[in-house]
């Protein structure tokens, strides 16, 4: 097979080459990057916040009480609810019962959006984040939350 030079035949535009003569534009080079670029990829992922809160509900009077948070993952493409306590039996119940499973490494209950229904992932979540916000509320004789998705 001829080596193929740098010398371009009549009419045709000369192929791009850098100083050191190769051809930088291949596939297997497209995906090289410099440990420095690299870093720089990582840092601007690191920006982007996964999970990403949606509502937070106090479960108390006090600022720095405990809370309860309504998050979404994109990475994981499901919604979480986080809780700073442990909420009752009742309460546990209920979520297991619509489809909630417990993910004890990360302490958080999570559900998978539908592919094709996610828009009703997030409005039953936040239905049920509400509910049980007001659950948890009274049950410490706290005044409800308002549901501002109605």
């Amino acid at each position: 097979m001829a080596k193929r030079t740098k010398e371009s035949n009549k009419g045709e535009a000369p192929e791009p080459t850098s100083r050191d003569g190769e051809d930088h534009n291949s596939a297997a080079s497209a995906d090289f990057q410099s440990p420095e670029q690299e870093r720089q990829a990582a840092a601007s992922r690191a920006l982007v916040a996964d999970p990403v809160g949606m509502q937070m509900i106090a479960l108390s009077d006090e600022n720095d009480g405990p809370k309860m948070r309504l998050m979404r993952s994109n990475k994981y493409q499901q919604i979480q609810i986080q809780f700073d306590e442990k909420p009752s039996e009742e309460v546990r119940a209920r979520l297991h019962a619509e489809g909630w499973k417990w993910r004890n490494v990360e302490k958080i209950w999570t559900k998978q959006l539908d592919p094709e229904g996610r828009w009703r992932t997030h409005a039953d979540a936040e239905k049920l984040f509400v509910e049980i916000g007001n659950v948890i509320r009274a049950e410490k004789g706290l005044s409800q939350v308002i549901d501002n998705a109605r």
